[in-house]
């Protein structure tokens, strides 16, 4: 369960850094990578119809996701508060870690259905481009972060 957590954190860091990085570029600029619902509108040529039912879809993605950022802060605030004792209680600690699990589930979940409905909104042209998408977004959450320079 100790792996799980991890990886969630690792996950949560990846994709922090991704979209809310401070990185520098172009000559000490602040890189600031383009919003991905920009990046959606522009990659798939979404039609001004296409874009009202995607802010729609959007919103239902973010309000979903938000209720269960809102657990798992709930979630991670109880798990390390068990370290605010000698003796750390090992079972409620594994309990806590499913239930962490589950929602990362339900955030995948959430997700996942949010980008049926995208493709579902798709004209058959766009289509292709869509899958184009996806298979980089799948290239892009399961890269690993540069490592710093020393």
């Amino acid at each position: 369960m100790i792996v799980v957590v991890a990886l969630l954190v690792l996950n949560f860091g990846t994709l922090g850094y991704l979209f809310l990085g401070k990185g520098h570029r172009n000559g000490g600029m602040p890189h600031h990578p383009p919003k991905p619902d920009k990046v959606i509108i522009e990659r798939l040529k979404l039609t001004p119809a296409q874009i009202e039912v995607f802010e729609g879809l959007k919103q239902e993605h973010r309000g979903g996701i938000n209720q269960l950022n809102e657990a798992s802060k709930q979630l991670y605030q109880a798990y390390f508060g068990l370290l605010k004792t000698d003796t750390a209680d090992i079972a409620a600690a594994q309990v806590l870690e499913q239930r962490l699990a589950a929602v990362q589930t339900q955030k995948d979940s959430v997700t996942f259905n949010h980008f049926i409905k995208l493709r579902a909104l798709c004209t058959e042209e766009q289509k292709p481009l869509f899958d184009d998408f996806v298979d980089e977004l799948g290239e892009i959450l399961t890269r690993q972060p540069p490592k710093p320079r020393p």
